[in-house]
């Protein structure tokens, strides 16, 4: 208050009396005291706090960027100004009564606002950095403080008078009109529209408009009321300070918090749009395309925290839930791709896999297409890899394999690749690397394995390879092409001799012979998948007077090409073994002889005392799926053990020893009769025989072809027959095609005969398909084979 004047006037006629409770005769002078203590106040005020309040609020972000401005000095000029020049403002006002009632209404609000404000950051952000940490209970104080305020303002405003109540409002919405003026400068700085449709400013101008409709809505109602009215226009007075109150604190508050809530969930749902999903899609479109090392999303959770219970909160966990499940996936992700990673290296030697190397071979035509570059395939096979697993057992191959491997790896340069294909099969890819290079790297593996020694349990074995190559540098080859045709190349090697390199040429006539040998491999495969198969049975006979055993009979395969005609076993069972195709035609053919022999035993032949034999391969010995098979099919048709006998050569029993004696032991204890055939023709050995306790010992058909003019082979049937009976087992002889023949064994002591001097093979049934899809007679001597008619006097072969 400049001057005296106002001393004695409107401040000490109001203040007097306000301090006349308390100090009694001392209220004037603490009225004066309380106006000079002000007046000092305000001449310090705008040079202290309250400019650079105004300046740091400012490079906060929340007040307008001209308030920023400092002097080389750090004084904050603009700021200090512009509270200067308010000060002097209301100083030569003469600070009327209405107008420090306003001040000090606004400056409530200002202390008990931000206790709200406070309590709401700690429920909403608890995880916010904060520099000073409240004592505990003064948040909950301050709230409740702000509450009394509130309720005190409510009902004690009529000593301020309404006039001054919406000054204060006015003055407490100053500030937010300032930073909505600071948000709208930063965003056309930005480049942005000055105003966003924000829900934040749609709710909050709802409130607004709620109060001006309030304040137009009193002022039409108290001017059409009376003045003599005065209670009446109390009670208005007092709805619409009510009524303020309540549209200030929900539409600061209530707007922050929905605000608050959307704003969380649409920051995390954006950084989760932007990073982790744009990083996942990235990780699963690589893993699609086999890149593993990019199979990889980077998942930076960022946790929606909204303490409401209502709608918004069940938002905010929803996606938080949301969150944690692509997190979940993104784990997922990784694990698949170290699954992955492990099955594009083979397991047993750590080179990559025939599916892996296939995709860079891939890559490398595709690059060729492109530039014109050399590159070389190697197709390698291990010679003579069979017997050292057969010999010495699967460790000692497993062995052999990962010494072959540092070989390739030693001999290959960084950039080329090297891949197990499976079994003993490698293959390398040359990359920039014309047909001499390679020579030369395929000259230096060879020696380099034919200097191996493999030892194992004092066993030792001569290493060697075959190599197949293919050189490319264009695209006239498809990935199908160049594999095959490597291949073809290897085989060519192995038919020449093994333990060489082979170029691939266009009508190598080995080449055409394993096309041929191949087609036999799509006529079987059909034929197993249409069940174009027949059997014939040959009775197994009794001839010595000493044997009292039944005649049985054993079941022979003939397979019906594609045109019905009627293919021999000889032609199509050698290329089955090679290509591992007899395991499904030995399912195939025990799945249909039970079937057909479960219906002899329905029709009413289980009286009778019947046995039929059955030929297994050794593949099928050594699957280990096989067994349970076979149990299943006596468990489901219930075909009589004892009615079937198994045939299995004594080549296919020594290689695949241990299996064959488990076979033997578990069948035979249930019923089963077992019978070894072609014994004398393979890998002979009474040892080997001791431990294989089968029924009968099938004595093979080179002994019997000239037993009546070679005492030799008649010396080995004599043998083979005495160690059987001693062994406890009966003995067969096969190809017995005259009477001659059939006496002199009768004569050894040969327990049966099986050949043309006691019965031709008959057909027994044919598979439903095969009835079908060929024109058969039941009776075999009106049947034209494939080459030999059934009435020919040279042996039948019985496999």
């Amino acid at each position: 208050a400049l001057g005296s004047e106002q001393l004695s006037k409107d401040l000490m006629l109001v203040l007097g009396p306000t301090f006349a409770p308390v100090f009694g005769s001392f209220a004037k002078a603490a009225a004066i005291w309380f106006m000079m203590f002000n007046m000092f106040h305000g001449a310090l005020q705008p040079l202290a706090g309250a400019s650079r309040t105004l300046s740091q609020l400012a490079e906060d972000g929340l007040l307008p960027r001209i308030l920023e401005r400092r002097s080389r000095l750090d004084v904050p000029w603009v700021a200090t100004t512009v509270t200067a020049g308010m000060a002097i403002f209301f100083l030569l006002l003469g600070d009327p009564i209405w107008l420090l009632a306003a001040a000090n209404f606004t400056y409530l609000i200002s202390i008990c606002l931000p206790n709200v404000a406070v309590w709401l950051l700690r429920k909403d952000q608890p995880n916010r950095l904060r520099p000073y940490r409240a004592p505990p209970g003064m948040i909950v104080a301050g709230l409740v403080a702000a509450s009394v305020w509130g309720v005190s303002a409510v009902l004690g405003f009529q000593q301020f008078g309404m006039l001054t109540v919406l000054i204060g409002v006015l003055f407490a919405y100053s500030g937010a009109a300032l930073y909505a003026w600071r948000v709208f400068s930063d965003r056309r700085a930005q480049g942005l529209p000055g105003i966003t449709p924000s829900l934040h400013i749609k709710l909050t101008g709802a409130m607004l408009a709620v109060l001006a409709l309030d304040a137009v809505g009193y002022l039409l109602a108290v001017s059409s009321i009376p003045q003599q009215s005065s209670p009446l226009i109390t009670v208005l007075e007092d709805i619409f300070v009510a009524v303020a109150l309540l549209t200030i604190s929900v539409g600061l508050v209530l707007p922050g918090m929905i605000a608050h809530a959307a704003i969380e969930v649409r920051d995390a749902a954006r950084h989760l749009a932007q990073t982790t999903m744009v990083d996942f899609s990235d990780a699963l479109r690589a893993l699609g395309r086999g890149d593993l090392d990019r199979a990889h999303a980077q998942v930076n959770i960022m946790p929606v925290k909204v303490a409401s219970r209502d709608e918004l909160g069940e938002m905010a966990a929803s996606f938080n839930h949301l969150q944690n499940e692509i997190g979940h996936a993104s784990a997922s992700l990784d694990e698949a791709r170290e699954e992955l990673r492990l099955a594009r290296h083979d397991s047993l030697t750590g080179l990559i896999t025939r599916r892996e190397f296939e995709r860079r071979l891939e890559s490398a035509l595709v690059h060729v297409a492109r530039d014109p570059t050399w590159y070389t395939l190697l197709y390698i096979d291990l010679d003579h890899f069979k017997a050292v697993n057969d010999t010495c057992g699967h460790a000692a191959g497993d062995e052999l394999l990962r010494q072959i491997t540092a070989v390739l790896r030693g001999v290959i340069r960084q950039r080329d690749s090297v891949a197990r294909l499976g079994g003993d099969e490698f293959a390398l890819l040359l990359e920039n690397c014309p047909r001499e290079a390679a020579e030369r790297i395929a000259n230096k593996l060879l020696e380099t394995v034919q200097g191996m020694i493999f030892a194992w349990n004092e066993r030792v074995f001569k290493v060697g390879i075959s190599v197949g190559m293919v050189n490319f540098h264009d695209a006239k080859w498809s990935l199908i092409e160049v594999m095959r045709a490597a291949d073809d190349a290897c085989y060519v090697a192995k038919k020449k001799g093994r333990n060489r390199i082979h170029v691939h040429q266009l009508g190598d006539s080995e080449v055409i012979e394993r096309q041929e040998e191949l087609d036999w491999i799509g006529r079987i495969r059909r034929a197993i998948d249409e069940k174009r198969f027949c059997m014939y049975a040959q009775d197994v006979a009794p001839i010595s007077q000493q044997t009292n055993g039944e005649r049985h009979r054993e079941l022979l395969v003939r397979m019906l090409d594609d045109n019905g005609s009627l293919i021999q076993p000889m032609a199509f069972i050698p290329a089955a073994e090679r290509y591992n195709l007899m395991p499904a035609l030995d399912c195939l053919i025990i799945t249909m002889v039970f079937e057909h022999c479960a219906k002899l035993f329905e029709a009413g032949a289980s009286g009778k005392k019947l046995c039929w034999s059955i030929n297994l391969s050794g593949a099928s010995l050594n699957d280990e799926t096989f067994f349970d098979f076979v149990r299943e099919q006596f468990a489901s048709l219930r075909i009589p053990h004892d009615s079937i006998c198994f045939e299995i050569t004594e080549t296919a029993a020594i290689t695949n020893f241990a299996r064959a004696q488990t076979f033997i032991n578990e069948f035979k204890r249930l019923g089963c009769r077992f019978s070894l055939d072609d014994f004398g023709s393979g890998m002979s050995s009474f040892a080997y025989l001791k431990h294989l306790p089968v029924n009968f010992l099938k004595i093979d058909g080179a002994f019997i072809n000239d037993i009546l003019n070679d005492p030799i082979d008649r010396a080995m049937v004599e043998a083979i027959n005495k160690v059987a009976h001693l062994m406890g087992m009966q003995t067969i002889a096969e190809f017995v095609e005259n009477t001659a023949q059939l006496e002199l064994l009768r004569e050894i002591g040969v327990d049966y005969g099986q050949g043309y001097a006691i019965s031709r093979p008959e057909l027994f049934f044919m598979f439903a398909d095969a009835a079908s899809g060929a024109a058969l007679q039941a009776d075999e001597r009106r049947v034209e084979w494939a080459g030999l008619k059934a009435n020919d006097p040279r042996p039948v072969d019985t496999q």
